[in-house]
């Protein structure tokens, strides 16, 4: 069967070639059979986003309709592609190479001649009975849903391609508002504390929340990619994608609570009437300039990458509430040994004296940048020779490292790269690093070590030389005197 066009892809193919021949092509001579210069110069028409008209008497080279609908009754000297749109061909209508549509419907009236092929997927052809193109002539039928997809393609193309997200002559668009602001007012009752304190980032820190939400957007395609690579952490990708949702969620509620908040002049309390309103206005706000072409779009990502940075704020600053640091130095923390047995308090039977005194981690010193990276590379160098003597997938590596350092920090506080190095990990609060300590610190590195390195580099400017997954953890890294080891617990 001659079908030059293979549907979906050959179909996309025709249409990029089609714009590649409309911007490159450049007058030539005419074979000497070719007719006189038509109506209309024998140029392309190519049309995105937008209807397409060739009118009676004119004549066109070739035509290329995406995303908008077409009306001919004029000449096609040679192919018409229509893509996502509905076309209608005119009794005078005559198309001399290969008509092609997907997606949309085809009426064709009495009179219409096509030279070539027609092809006609995932739509519908309404032509005269006995109507039949020169060549091959294939139509497949509409695909499940085309029909309910209808709207949607509106919205695309008399929105998001005019760059608004808003379309104010589509009804449905505007129930999709209505449970937008019920979203946003049902979440701002619900958490009132946490979206007032990053509307008080916003209002306080608007260039920190700018540079969060940026430095979230950019860990978000490395960190799905390394948890997907290692395989062990393919669960987490959907949690992930959760969250960022949520937070996304949470941080627009925020920037309009912030929004209403500046525009009645009123300071970011803890009042829920005035916090309603505010989110109402702020909401009614962005509203308005979503319909704005161009603006919308630009309003919607301003607004998304603050609010995201607004929430990722909130959020760390949380952490430090429930892991506090220390106003000074660290003070002492209760021994990570066992307590003592009550046989073994003096003055009882068969009790001797303890062999050593406790150690007391939270008065050491924090320890610096040079000791941390021997730890770290002594680490890596062992892990490297058992992985590779072992002769381990890359994703069971991954597996093997990270349960190293989970069991070694709940077992011991430090590694065998921290142990010859004389580091130890110590938890905020002042008590002993625990199972789930150790697991969340582990996965957090993920996120230092998947930008370059830049979380775990952090301890270079920080004050108390935490890296992110320190902060995330609420953990401290010390160094320990030469006598003191590890006790095993």
């Amino acid at each position: 069967m001659k079908i030059k066009h293979a549907i979906l892809l050959a179909c996309a193919l025709a249409a990029l070639a089609l714009v590649a021949s409309a911007a490159a092509q450049e007058p030539g001579p005419e074979p000497p059979e070719a007719p006189p210069a038509p109506r209309g110069g024998g140029r392309p028409v190519v049309q995105i986003g937008s209807d397409l008209e060739v009118a009676a008497g004119e004549r066109v080279e070739d035509v290329v309709s995406i995303l908008g609908n077409a009306a001919v009754a004029g000449h096609v000297d040679g192919d018409m592609v229509a893509l996502l749109g509905t076309v209608t061909l005119d009794s005078t209508a005559v198309i001399e190479g290969d008509f092609v549509a997907v997606g949309g419907s085809v009426t064709v009236e009495p009179g219409v001649a096509i030279g070539g092929d027609m092809v006609v997927v995932g739509g519908s052809l309404h032509a005269p009975p006995g109507f039949s193109a020169a060549g091959e002539q294939v139509v497949i039928g509409s695909l499940p849903g085309m029909r309910d997809f209808a709207p949607v393609l509106r919205w695309i193309t008399e929105g998001l391609l005019l760059g608004r997200l808003i379309v104010p002559d589509l009804a449905w668009i505007w129930v999709f508002v209505l449970v937008q602001l019920l979203l946003f007012l049902a979440t701002n009752a619900v958490f009132e504390r946490p979206v007032r304190s990053a509307a008080a980032v916003l209002a306080g820190k608007p260039l920190t929340a700018i540079l969060a939400g940026i430095l979230v957007v950019l860990l978000c395609g490395p960190v799905t990619i390394v948890l997907l690579v290692s395989v062990i952490g393919i669960p987490v990708v959907p949690l992930l994608w959760i969250v960022l949702f949520l937070a996304g969620l949470f941080g627009h509620v925020s920037v309009a609570r912030w929004i209403g908040g500046s525009i009645l002049a009123e300071a970011v309390r803890g009042d829920r009437v005035q916090a309603t309103r505010s989110v109402a206005i702020g909401f009614v706000v962005l509203c308005v300039a979503y319909m704005v072409p161009v603006l919308g779009i630009m309003v919607w990502l301003m607004a998304s990458v603050t609010g995201l940075g607004a929430a990722a704020a909130t959020f760390f600053e949380g952490l430090r509430r429930e892991h506090p640091a220390p106003a000074g130095p660290l003070a002492p923390i209760p021994s990570l040994e066992a307590g003592p047995d009550p046989g073994d308090m003096p003055g009882a039977a068969g009790a001797e004296p303890p062999a050593q005194s406790p150690v007391d981690l939270a008065a050491m010193p924090l320890a610096g940048f040079a000791s941390r990276l021997g730890a770290l590379v002594l680490d890596a160098v062992l892990l490297a020779l058992v992985c590779g003597l072992a002769g381990l997938h890359l994703r069971w590596s991954f597996a093997v490292v990270l349960a190293y350092h989970v069991a070694l920090w709940s077992w011991i506080s430090t590694t065998v790269g921290g142990i010859i190095c004389r580091v130890r990990v110590v938890r905020g609060d002042r008590g002993p690093l625990q199972f789930t300590d150790a697991l969340v610190r582990s996965l957090a590195g993920i996120f230092s070590v998947a930008v370059a390195g830049l979380g775990w580099l952090w301890i270079l400017w920080d004050a108390r030389r935490q890296s992110w997954h320190d902060r995330i953890a609420g953990t401290y890294v010390v160094r320990v005197p030469p006598a003191e080891q590890p006790p095993s617990r």
